[in-house]
């Protein structure tokens, strides 16, 4: 099976909770789409974008979100995002996320999910493997308090 990731820094990605913090933001859309992975202890390191889970927009769904527009539909085989965990400190526990893709945009389908095991590191990936034709990706991120991310990945190749 060939793998490649299935985007690049130019996609869109559009960010579920616009109330999260300034100092955490995904400047221009391309934050958590540019290759960049954080590793340093540090929550300013500027790979890293915050959602807060106890905002009003995040209670209301029960989650916060990414969606990303892959700008064609692709043969999907994986999906990943890279979370911070509880060795960040700071109380920073890895989400789970729920992955769901779709032809259209307006209909999703759940492809999968994954939950952080939080054993001390300073970050993880949540991945799920797939098959699915999608152009969008939704990732629906929950937690119970702040949640860092600093990357989402995509992979497609054979079925």
């Amino acid at each position: 099976m060939i793998l490649r990731l299935m985007f690049s820094a130019c996609d869109f990605v559009s960010l579920a909770n616009l109330e999260r913090a300034k100092k955490f933001v995904d400047e221009n859309d391309v934050t958590l789409t540019d290759g960049v992975i954080s590793t340093a202890n540090d929550l300013n390191d500027p790979a890293w974008v915050g959602f807060n889970a106890k905002t009003p927009a995040s209670a209301e769904k029960g989650y916060n979100f990414i969606r990303v527009d892959l700008g064609a539909v692709y043969g999907l085989t994986e999906l990943a995002l890279h979370v911070g965990s509880n060795g960040l400190q700071y109380g920073i526990t890895a989400p789970s996320v729920e992955f769901f893709v779709s032809e259209d945009g307006a209909t999703y389908t759940s492809v999968g999910s994954a939950t952080g095991v939080n054993d001390g590191k300073m970050s993880e990936t949540l991945a799920v493997k797939c098959k699915a034709d999608a152009r969008y990706i939704e990732a629906r991120i929950t937690g119970s308090g702040w949640e860092f991310v600093s990357e989402i990945f995509a992979y497609g190749g054979e079925f």
